[in-house]
């Protein structure tokens, strides 16, 4: 394939592309961004950057194929989908060798899928093709290979508590996690690393509010989907009530689907993420600051 796509734009080198697919995850069109956070990974747990690992290059090669022109996958949008997959399988299901053909597959799944998404609405698809392949695939897993509880570290304490948020973006619980998942964002962009860390702090604030397990929150299982939504709503310019509302609605609707013993994953942050995009379009008060930078994600 030439380096040179049909708009004129340079296709960047495949290592590249992976690299900023892993930054995606936080919508950080960043290599170091995503290099820090597989190496944050790997550091924490090896198994579960090989599963990343694999579903990010299973992804990145199908996007190639499919969108390797479009300005999205020039920022590596093509791969964070399968990046997450393959976090989510090692989480959930038993660690081993197979993990990794399986995470390959679904991440491929999840280009295919963000590729007819893109062709079928108007909505971006943000995390929806990796929430809707791993609905299917992960229970499947765990019948054939076994349940698995994958995040490592013991349950942190307030105001540490805060932290395991950010580390749970990666499907870790270490605060050092979370710090390094925040330095990692701000090393392309200070102000998304303070938009995160505040929708941190009201994420962890809201569960509180609540009459929520303490576990749930000190784990960060009720924040990570408001940071999530907190650096999508940055890329496009969100205004801050806008977001301040979406990060608190994030925090029910997890505390709600984990009540219902739900498979979470990221779901709300794109049913939260969407109502603020069909907002924006149809309320002018709802409009975004300035021009939206954002690609359709």
């Amino acid at each position: 394939m030439s380096n040179q796509s049909s708009t004129g734009s340079r296709v960047p080198p495949f290592p590249v592309a992976l690299l900023r697919g892993s930054g995606q995850i936080l919508f950080q069109p960043s290599a170091v961004t995503g290099g820090i956070f597989l190496v944050l990974v790997l550091w924490q747990a090896p198994w579960a950057a090989a599963s990343c690992m694999a579903g990010l290059l299973g992804a990145t090669l199908t996007a190639r194929r499919l969108e390797a022109s479009s300005p999205a996958y020039l920022e590596g949008a093509g791969g964070f989908n399968g990046a997450l997959f393959g976090l989510a399988l090692w989480t959930f299901a038993t660690t081993g060798w197979w993990l990794i053909p399986i995470a390959v597959l679904g991440g491929a799944a999840s280009s295919v899928a963000r590729w007819l998404f893109l062709r079928g609405t108007s909505l971006p698809p943000f995390t929806a093709p990796y929430v809707l392949v791993g609905w299917v695939t992960i229970p499947l897993a765990i019948m054939w290979l076994g349940g698995n509880e994958g995040a490592l570290g013991e349950p942190a304490l307030p105001p540490l508590a805060a932290l395991t948020n950010s580390a749970q973006v990666l499907f870790l619980t270490s605060p050092w996690i979370g710090i390094g998942v925040i330095a990692a964002v701000a090393a392309h962009s200070a102000t998304a690393a303070i938009w995160i860390t505040l929708a941190s702090l009201l994420a962890w604030a809201t569960s509180l509010a609540g009459p929520i397990p303490s576990e749930l929150i000190s784990d960060g299982l009720l924040g990570y989907n408001a940071m999530i939504l907190a650096a999508a709503l940055h890329a496009r310019s969100t205004r801050v009530p806008i977001a301040v509302i979406g990060v608190v609605a994030s925090v029910v609707l997890s505390a709600a689907m984990l009540e219902l013993g739900l498979l979470v994953l990221s779901a709300p942050f794109v049913a939260t993420a969407w109502l603020t995009v069909l907002a924006e379009q149809r309320f002018a008060w709802a409009a975004p600051r300035s021009p939206q930078s954002m690609q359709r994600q």
